[in-house]
């Protein structure tokens, strides 16, 4: 398993395989045709890119729960059934892998909490929601995290976004 992360990055092992492991040149013809999602079994898909309506860190859709089910809807409207709010390592993925076409404006993703809750939940467990606007419920004073990306400039996340900050959201499949 560990020789399939070596193809992602981008370094060589020998050709010859384990026993009943790919080769080296197998599995590169694999990531080449879908890459490293294909390559590790995940479904394809990625950057959609971002949603017409623009809205603030509580995110609001009628007919679906605010927050980020509201952001999966709204990702829905413009790129169909499936569509979903893009995490922050969607966006590093695929800027990574050249694989967003033309750019992002700056728009809003989701960074999985580093807290996670053990036992019972504590203020310093939900600390890691609020880096996210509390899960996309918060247009107040909190912070988010927003994503921009250019060809030429590279990918910018910025964790320090203020919830009332008015941007589209990243779309993913």
């Amino acid at each position: 398993m560990w020789s399939k992360c070596w193809v992602i990055a981008g370094l060589a092992w020998p050709a010859a395989s384990a026993a009943g492991e790919p080769t080296a040149a197998a599995l590169e013809a694999r990531a080449s045709a879908g890459g490293a999602r294909r390559l590790l079994g995940l479904p394809a898909g990625g950057v959609l890119g971002v949603t017409v309506d623009r809205t603030a860190g509580r995110f609001a859709r009628a007919g679906a729960d605010v927050g980020v089910a509201a952001a999966g809807a709204l990702c829905a409207v413009r790129f169909g059934p499936g569509a979903r709010l893009c995490t922050a390592q969607d966006v590093h993925s695929a800027a990574a892998a050249k694989r967003i076409a033309g750019g992002l404006p700056q728009c809003w993703v989701f960074a999985a909490s580093w807290l996670p809750p053990v036992g019972g939940l504590s203020l310093a467990d939900t600390q890691g929601e609020a880096a996210n606007c509390a899960a996309g419920t918060d247009a107040g004073p909190g912070r988010g995290v927003s994503a921009t990306f250019s060809p030429t400039g590279g990918l910018l996340l910025n964790g320090n976004t203020p919830c009332g900050t008015v941007l589209p959201i990243a779309c993913c499949r």
